[in-house]
Parts: C-alpha cells; sequence; structure tokens
C-alpha cells in the first residue's frame, strides 16, 4: 500500500532538486514509463518528442500541448533504435529497426504506423553479426543521418562487433569498427566538433568534424569525459546517450549510474550531476516552446522499483538548440 502511495505521489509532484547554487525541478510524465526508452528527438514544428522503446518495438510521441504520450507498434519489428522526422515531409521519420535503416509513416496519434522503404541495410550474411542491431542515431547540422551497431544479446561489454555507420545515398558507409556499444552523437556546429560514445569505453571522445564532407577526423581524438563506477551490485555504471546545449556543454546519461552529468568538454569538468529514480538513465534532449526543457528516457529491469522507465523532465538547466532532421529525396 506504501508503494502505490508513492508512485500515485511521484507522478503528480514535481521533485526539486537543489545544490549550493540552484534549483532543478524533475518532473515525472505520467503514463510514459517504458521497458527501454531511447533516442529522443524534439520536433520543434510539432511541439513533440519522439522517442522509442527498443524491445518493445514502438515508436512514441510525448506531445507537449496535450501533455499526453501516443505510441504504435512497428510492422515486423522486434527492435526500434532510434526515431528522427524527415525534413519536409510531415508523418515520415528514419528508423533503426534491428540492421535495418527504415522510413515509417505515423500521424503521431494512432497505434499503427507503416513501413515506406527500407533505404539501408548492414551486416548481413554473417554470423558474427546475427546478434547485432542499430543502437542511437542522430543527424548532423545538414540533415545527414549517422547511427551504429551493438550486441544485442549476452554481455554487451564483452564484444567489439559493432560499426559506426553513415547513410548515403549510395547505401550505408562505414566509418569505423571495433566499437563495443555505438551510443551518443552530439555535434558542436561552431567549433566543429563532434562528440561520441561507445559505451564500452565508458567516456565520451571529441573529433574535429568536417561540415562540408561530413566525416569526423579520426586523427584528432580527444577523450573529454571518463566514468569509473560500479552499481550497487558491482556492474559497471557506462555512459549512454547525450544532448548539447547552446553553450556548448554536453549532458551525458549514466546508465545503471541513476544519473546524468552536465560536462564541458573544453575544460573536461563535471559541471553537474543530476540524480533520477530510475537506475537506467539512458538519453536527453531539449526540448519544450522555448528549448530550455530537458527531456531525459530511462528503462527498467525485470525487478526495478515502480517508479523506473519513465520520461523525465528537467527544468532550470539551460537552454538547447534546434535538432536536425533528416535529408531525404
Amino acid at each position: 500500500m506504501l508503494r502505490s502511495v508513492f508512485v500515485v505521489l511521484l507522478l503528480s509532484v514535481v521533485h526539486a532538486i537543489q545544490d549550493d547554487k540552484k534549483s532543478y525541478n524533475i518532473e515525472v510524465v505520467p503514463n510514459s514509463r517504458a521497458n527501454l526508452g531511447e533516442g529522443p528527438h524534439w520536433d520543434i514544428e510539432a511541439q513533440s518528442l519522439y522517442y522509442v522503446d527498443i524491445y518493445a518495438g514502438k515508436l512514441l510521441r510525448y506531445s507537449w500541448d496535450d501533455d499526453k504520450i501516443f505510441s504504435c507498434l512497428l510492422e515486423n519489428g522486434t527492435i526500434s533504435s532510434f526515431i528522427i522526422p524527415v525534413k519536409h515531409r510531415p508523418n515520415h521519420f528514419v528508423i533503426g529497426d534491428e540492421r535495418k535503416i527504415k522510413i515509417v509513416q505515423w500521424d503521431g496519434i494512432t497505434e499503427n504506423c507503416s513501413t515506406i522503404e527500407t533505404i539501408g541495410i548492414v551486416e548481413q550474411n554473417n554470423t558474427l553479426y546475427d546478434f547485432n542491431g542499430f543502437n542511437d542515431g542522430k543527424c548532423d547540422p545538414r540533415g545527414r543521418l549517422f547511427t551504429g551497431t551493438t550486441r544485442y544479446i549476452g554481455d554487451i561489454l564483452e564484444f567489439r562487433r559493432g560499426s559506426l555507420y553513415k547513410w548515403t545515398d549510395d547505401g550505408m558507409r562505414k566509418l569505423a569498427g571495433n566499437i563495443g556499444v555505438s551510443n551518443g552523437l552530439a555535434w558542436n556546429k561552431r567549433s566543429h566538433k563532434i562528440y561520441y560514445i561507445d559505451s564500452a569505453d565508458k567516456n565520451v571522445v571529441e573529433y574535429h568534424y568536417d561540415l562540408r564532407r561530413g566525416i569526423p577526423m579520426f586523427n584528432t581524438k580527444r577523450e573529454v569525459f571518463k566514468i569509473e563506477e560500479v552499481d550497487n551490485n558491482g556492474q559497471t555504471v557506462i555512459t549512454d546517450g547525450m544532448t548539447i546545449d547552446d553553450r556548448g556543454d554536453i549532458y551525458v546519461a549514466l546508465y545503471r549510474g541513476s544519473s546524468l552529468v552536465k560536462v564541458d568538454p573544453r575544460r573536461k569538468t563535471i559541471l553537474e550531476k543530476l540524480s533520477f529514480p530510475s537506475k537506467l538513465v539512458t538519453s536527453a534532449a531539449f526540448g519544450g516552446p522555448n528549448l530550455d526543457t530537458l527531456f531525459v528516457t530511462s528503462g527498467r529491469e525485470v525487478d526495478d522499483i515502480e517508479e523506473a522507465g519513465f520520461l523525465y523532465k528537467v527544468k532550470g538547466l539551460g537552454k538547447g538548440l534546434p535538432m536536425n532532421k533528416f535529408e531525404w529525396k
């Protein structure tokens, strides 16, 4: 009974987390619980946050105006790893579905969504990659899609069978291999930087980014953040998804760490650390009418507490940048 009362309070009350200098409001979005929420993307035109429930094969939309969650189930799909709106194509999205890149159509309201076209496929006809699938994906400032693969079954930190890819009109271009868990991506257009996470390395690295060609300069690698922690069960805490604000600071989700850190990549300094009820904090994206609400996705385990796996809204951290839509045809 006490647990039920606590969950009701959790869903209806805004939590204030304070330090010596600032106050942050963390609010749980009602009815937003997912098995593994991931890949948040704020669409300014729709005033909505799109994200996925990976293992459920679901696409989700949080409507700012309605304060409500809508969802649809993928056709014949078992893994939905990211969702990004297609530029100039209302109700069209590029998604990761196992080892395929697809264009789907969804009105953002009904429970039905349909596949329009498969535009990319990787890692076929090789048993080494049978348990691989796409993970996080984002578009650069010119709308070019970058995404990578990871192993979805077994110890994801044990095998380095993932790769980082870029979608082109001629197919998927492999940019890097020997990756454990291809994950968070963020660009700083002003400083010509790209930030990238391979969760197996438990860090965030920075590369110079050639915007004209759409290529990270891998010889300029610089580590800007590293985590060396374990949870209460002795499991490794890893870096997961991330986003960037208008000052160039990055926000890194710590999976199994119940937290998200705000990092100044120039000085390699942690500026803030926020704690969440969910141990599996997965990713983040700025949204809202003024781009000053940080949405944070999370997941839950089989025996997890009831307040895990929700979508959170955080106020008082700063302001984000418009997210890039996918340029297609």
